[in-house]
């Protein structure tokens, strides 16, 4: 939890098309610039986890 706090520090920028999976993965990746880029278009393009 901590993680996630320190990662997406601004409870307004959190999706609920995502879950807590997402979040998960989300969180491995360190360039904020690509961690956006995948939140969007995994919202966008409705990928699985797995995608």
């Amino acid at each position: 939890m901590r993680q996630f706090y320190l990662t997406f520090p601004n409870g307004y920028a959190l999706r609920s098309k995502l879950n807590w999976t997402h979040y998960r993965l989300l969180m491995r990746v360190e360039n904020d610039k690509a961690r956006e880029f995948y939140m969007q278009e995994a919202v966008k393009s409705k990928w699985s986890t797995r995608q």
